[in-house]
Protein backbone atom coordinates (compact mmCIF):
# COMPACT_ATOMS: atom_id res chain seq x y z
CA UNK A 1 0.00 0.00 0.00
CA UNK A 2 3.10 2.58 0.74
CA UNK A 3 4.51 1.78 -2.21
CA UNK A 4 1.11 2.61 -4.49
CA UNK A 5 0.53 5.71 -2.31
CA UNK A 6 4.31 6.89 -3.06
CA UNK A 7 3.83 6.36 -6.75
CA UNK A 8 0.59 8.37 -6.87
CA UNK A 9 1.78 10.95 -4.13
CA UNK A 10 5.78 11.09 -4.58
CA UNK A 11 6.24 13.77 -2.02
CA UNK A 12 4.55 11.46 0.79
CA UNK A 13 7.78 9.27 0.72
CA UNK A 14 9.77 8.71 3.94
CA UNK A 15 12.79 10.51 3.93
CA UNK A 16 16.19 7.74 4.59
CA UNK A 17 17.35 7.75 7.86
CA UNK A 18 20.74 9.52 7.59
CA UNK A 19 18.77 12.40 6.02
CA UNK A 20 17.33 13.14 9.33
CA UNK A 21 18.72 15.52 11.83
CA UNK A 22 18.88 13.44 15.20
CA UNK A 23 20.70 10.52 13.23
CA UNK A 24 23.67 11.01 14.63
CA UNK A 25 22.59 11.06 18.42
CA UNK A 26 19.70 8.28 17.76
CA UNK A 27 23.38 5.96 17.32
CA UNK A 28 25.28 6.90 19.95
CA UNK A 29 22.28 5.50 21.42
CA UNK A 30 23.64 1.55 20.24
CA UNK A 31 26.58 2.21 22.44
CA UNK A 32 24.05 2.47 25.70
CA UNK A 33 23.79 0.17 28.24
CA UNK A 34 20.31 0.03 28.61
CA UNK A 35 20.81 -0.97 23.94
CA UNK A 36 23.71 -3.35 25.15
CA UNK A 37 21.54 -5.19 27.63
CA UNK A 38 18.57 -5.49 25.56
CA UNK A 39 20.89 -6.98 22.77
CA UNK A 40 21.66 -9.83 25.39
CA UNK A 41 18.36 -10.12 26.95
CA UNK A 42 17.43 -11.08 23.02
CA UNK A 43 19.84 -13.23 22.88
CA UNK A 44 19.55 -15.15 25.81
CA UNK A 45 16.24 -15.81 25.29
CA UNK A 46 16.57 -16.46 21.47
CA UNK A 47 18.89 -19.18 22.38
CA UNK A 48 16.92 -20.61 26.06
CA UNK A 49 16.95 -24.04 24.32
CA UNK A 50 20.61 -23.85 24.49
CA UNK A 51 21.22 -23.26 27.82
CA UNK A 52 21.52 -19.20 27.12
CA UNK A 53 20.18 -18.38 31.09
CA UNK A 54 23.51 -19.81 32.51
CA UNK A 55 25.54 -17.65 30.23
CA UNK A 56 23.12 -15.12 31.52
CA UNK A 57 25.54 -13.47 34.71
CA UNK A 58 28.27 -14.00 32.41
CA UNK A 59 26.90 -11.99 29.24
CA UNK A 60 25.60 -9.20 31.44
CA UNK A 61 29.07 -8.25 32.97
CA UNK A 62 30.88 -8.41 29.24
CA UNK A 63 27.94 -5.95 28.37
CA UNK A 64 29.01 -3.84 31.22
CA UNK A 65 32.34 -3.72 30.06
CA UNK A 66 31.99 -3.04 26.42
CA UNK A 67 29.68 -0.12 27.77
CA UNK A 68 31.86 1.53 30.13
CA UNK A 69 34.65 1.21 27.21
CA UNK A 70 32.04 3.32 24.56
CA UNK A 71 31.32 5.63 27.12
CA UNK A 72 34.93 6.49 27.80
CA UNK A 73 35.02 7.11 23.92
CA UNK A 74 31.97 8.53 23.29
CA UNK A 75 32.76 11.29 26.16
CA UNK A 76 36.32 11.86 25.01
CA UNK A 77 35.58 12.23 21.47
CA UNK A 78 32.78 14.14 20.41
CA UNK A 79 33.20 14.32 17.37
CA UNK A 80 32.57 11.13 16.37
CA UNK A 81 29.86 11.22 13.07
CA UNK A 82 27.43 8.66 12.36
CA UNK A 83 29.66 6.98 9.73
CA UNK A 84 32.69 6.39 12.41
CA UNK A 85 29.62 4.91 14.76
CA UNK A 86 28.65 3.04 11.83
CA UNK A 87 31.95 1.52 12.03
CA UNK A 88 32.41 1.22 15.55
CA UNK A 89 29.40 -0.79 16.06
CA UNK A 90 30.25 -3.14 12.44
CA UNK A 91 33.74 -3.77 13.75
CA UNK A 92 32.68 -4.02 17.08
CA UNK A 93 34.79 -6.92 18.46
CA UNK A 94 37.92 -5.47 17.26
CA UNK A 95 37.42 -2.30 18.60
CA UNK A 96 37.36 -3.63 21.74
CA UNK A 97 40.09 -6.05 21.67
CA UNK A 98 42.92 -2.87 20.42
CA UNK A 99 40.85 -0.14 22.46
CA UNK A 100 43.94 0.82 24.60
CA UNK A 101 46.03 0.83 21.47
CA UNK A 102 43.33 2.79 19.31
CA UNK A 103 42.93 5.11 22.59
CA UNK A 104 46.88 5.84 22.71
CA UNK A 105 46.67 6.68 18.97
CA UNK A 106 43.56 9.20 19.42
CA UNK A 107 45.29 10.49 22.50
CA UNK A 108 48.91 10.88 20.84
CA UNK A 109 46.97 13.00 17.99
CA UNK A 110 44.25 14.88 19.77
CA UNK A 111 46.44 17.96 19.46
CA UNK A 112 46.45 17.39 15.43
CA UNK A 113 42.92 17.86 14.42
CA UNK A 114 43.70 16.99 10.04
CA UNK A 115 44.61 13.55 11.53
CA UNK A 116 41.89 13.26 13.63
CA UNK A 117 39.27 14.08 10.95
CA UNK A 118 40.94 11.77 8.44
CA UNK A 119 41.20 9.03 11.00
CA UNK A 120 37.12 9.62 12.03
CA UNK A 121 36.49 10.02 8.53
CA UNK A 122 37.92 6.56 7.18
CA UNK A 123 37.48 4.90 10.68
CA UNK A 124 36.40 1.89 8.98
CA UNK A 125 39.39 1.17 6.81
CA UNK A 126 41.14 2.54 10.21
CA UNK A 127 40.01 -0.50 11.91
CA UNK A 128 40.91 -2.97 9.19
CA UNK A 129 44.24 -2.00 8.56
CA UNK A 130 45.09 -0.99 12.01
CA UNK A 131 48.29 -2.47 12.27
CA UNK A 132 49.83 -0.62 9.17
CA UNK A 133 48.79 2.58 10.70
CA UNK A 134 49.36 2.23 14.40
CA UNK A 135 53.32 1.76 12.99
CA UNK A 136 53.26 4.60 10.64
CA UNK A 137 51.48 6.79 13.21
CA UNK A 138 53.42 6.34 15.95
CA UNK A 139 56.67 7.08 14.39
CA UNK A 140 59.01 9.65 14.21
CA UNK A 141 59.06 9.97 10.71
CA UNK A 142 55.34 10.92 10.90
CA UNK A 143 56.03 13.75 13.86
CA UNK A 144 58.58 15.15 11.39
CA UNK A 145 56.98 15.22 8.37
CA UNK A 146 53.44 16.19 9.23
CA UNK A 147 52.41 16.57 13.08
CA UNK A 148 55.50 19.46 13.24
CA UNK A 149 54.86 21.24 10.32
CA UNK A 150 50.92 21.10 10.89
CA UNK A 151 50.70 19.73 7.70
CA UNK A 152 46.78 20.36 6.47
CA UNK A 153 46.03 16.70 4.85
CA UNK A 154 48.34 13.69 6.44
CA UNK A 155 48.23 10.05 5.42
CA UNK A 156 46.93 7.34 7.26
CA UNK A 157 49.85 5.46 5.81
CA UNK A 158 53.60 5.36 5.38
CA UNK A 159 54.16 7.23 1.56
CA UNK A 160 57.33 5.81 1.15
CA UNK A 161 56.02 2.27 1.76
CA UNK A 162 53.44 3.08 -0.64
CA UNK A 163 55.45 4.34 -3.23
CA UNK A 164 57.97 1.11 -2.98
CA UNK A 165 55.27 -1.32 -3.08
CA UNK A 166 54.17 0.22 -6.03
CA UNK A 167 57.51 0.27 -7.64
Amino acid sequence: MYQQTIQVFPQLKYPSLETCPDYNEALRYKFHLSYILGEVLIKAYQNWYKGAGFKLKNNIKKANKEFQIFREILKEFKELNGKTLMAIKDNKQLFLKEFPRIKNILKTHQNYQPIMNNIFHNFNYFMQNFDLIEEWLLSDDFKEKYKKENHPYPSLLDPKKLNDENE
